[in-house]
């Protein structure tokens, strides 16, 4: 099965995948380094926020609901701006966030994410885009409870994905 964490590994961004854990998916939560924010309730007024997903180096990723479509989707939202920032222009995360959706979004593959949209939350000052959420086990979890034969078939699903990108 495809996962958003397996999918998103694919297109080079492993900043969300992280060993399973010895507990239940349903209460999963993001790291707790100094460095991670507070979770958001809503996004851009518009994405009410269901469940972290993941955290990296540019940002988080959550389950969101989208108030408009009423569809769940993955939302990846960079670091805040801080106000000197905001004065100057976007930071180097921002501008690679942006870079990744506008190369991400051109991409059509069956093991790659949909990318839908890009915006900005002017209350958390921060930049994000939304991508297509897909249910089930982390990669680490589908790996383990995979015989040599389904494993084979992640590789070639990976590698399918990588050719197509290069």
């Amino acid at each position: 099965p495809h996962t958003a964490e397996g999918e998103a590994a694919v297109n080079g961004d492993t900043s969300h995948l992280r060993p399973a854990p010895s507990r239940s998916r349903s209460s999963r939560r993001l790291p707790t380094a100094p460095e991670v924010l507070p979770v958001p309730a809503v996004v851009d007024g518009r994405f009410d926020v269901v469940a972290p997903i993941g955290a990296g180096g540019m940002g988080e990723i959550y389950l969101v609901s989208d108030r408009a479509s009423g569809n769940r989707l993955a939302l990846k939202l960079a670091m805040p701006l801080d106000s000197a920032t905001l004065a100057g222009g976007l930071s180097a995360v921002h501008s690679a966030l942006a870079f990744e959706f506008h190369f991400l979004r051109e991409l059509q593959h069956p093991n790659l994410p949909a990318i839908y949209e890009f915006g900005f939350d002017a209350d958390l000052r921060r930049p994000y885009f939304t991508l297509s959420f897909h249910d089930g086990l982390t990669l680490d979890e589908a790996w383990n409870a995979l015989d040599t034969g389904g494993r084979l078939t992640v590789v070639r699903q990976i590698l399918s994905a990588l050719q197509y990108i290069h």
